[in-house]
């Protein structure tokens, strides 16, 4: 993500600090995040960028996984990919 932004960070921690301070609007689009080897890590991340009212997120996880109840909480649009919408 870092690079995308043309951020240079060694580390989530550097790249969140980047972030903040960066104050254009930017929109990060995660596909599958359910689908990571560890996808509790990369929930956290998000919650944190959530946090940033500069950062709008795109999140796609699986209804059923461990992280879908973390990220599908108040506030947040939900769009179900099933529904004939």
């Amino acid at each position: 993500m870092a690079d995308q932004l043309g951020l240079v960070t060694q580390g989530p921690g550097e790249f969140l600090a980047q972030l903040a301070a960066d104050r254009r609007p930017v929109t990060i689009v995660l596909p599958d995040l359910h689908a990571g080897a560890d996808p509790d890590g990369p929930a956290e991340l998000v919650l944190t960028l959530d946090a940033q009212d500069h950062v709008r997120l795109v999140v796609e996880t699986r209804s059923g996984t461990t992280v879908h109840p973390q990220l599908a909480r108040p506030g947040a649009a939900l769009t179900d990919i099933d529904e004939p919408q």
